[in-house]
C-alpha cells in the first residue's frame, strides 16, 4: 500500500466499470431476448445470475479479506471480469450466457468485497468522506 492515490483510482474505476456493466446490461436485454429468442421471464434470470455470483464472492471474498493478497485479487478479478465480458459477446447459446454473467457477477462481487476495506485502511481518518465520494 506504497501509493495511496494510484490505489484509489484503481478503486474509484472499478467502481465506474462495475456500475457501467450494470447500466450495459439492462440495454440490452432486448437484443438478447432477439438472438436467443427466449421470453422476458427468462431474461429475468439475466440478473439473478449475476446477482447470485456476486452474493456468492462477496460472502467468500469478504470474510476472508484479512488472510488474501488484496493486490493479486483485485488483478486477477479485473482481468477476469474483463474477459468475461469479452466472452459475453461470443456466447452461442443462452445458457452459456447466462453461465457468462453468473461468473462475471463473481469476479464483479470478488471486485466490490475489497473495495470499502480498502478504502478505509487507505484513509482511516477520513472514512466517512471518502465512502460519500465513492457513492457519489
Amino acid at each position: 500500500m506504497r501509493n495511496r492515490r494510484a490505489w484509489t483510482v484503481c478503486i474509484f474505476c472499478s467502481v465506474g466499470v462495475l456500475g457501467a456493466f450494470l447500466q450495459l446490461r439492462g440495454a440490452l436485454l432486448l437484443s438478447f431476448g432477439e438472438s436467443f429468442a427466449v421470453s422476458e421471464g427468462e431474461l429475468g434470470l439475466i440478473a439473478s445470475a449475476a446477482s447470485a455470483g456476486t452474493l456468492v464472492s462477496v460472502a467468500a471474498v469478504g470474510t476472508a479479506v484479512s488472510r488474501i493478497d488484496v493486490g493479486r485479487m483485485l488483478v486477477v478479478a479485473g482481468v477476469a471480469f474483463v474477459a468475461l465480458l469479452v466472452a459475453l459477446a461470443f456466447a452461442p447459446t443462452y445458457a452459456v450466457l447466462l453461465a457468462g454473467f453468473g461468473a462475471a457477477g463473481l469476479a464483479q462481487g470478488s471486485l466490490h468485497a475489497l473495495d470499502r476495506p480498502l478504502l478505509s485502511h487507505l484513509y482511516p481518518d477520513r472514512r466517512g468522506r471518502i465512502y460519500n465520494l465513492q457513492d457519489g
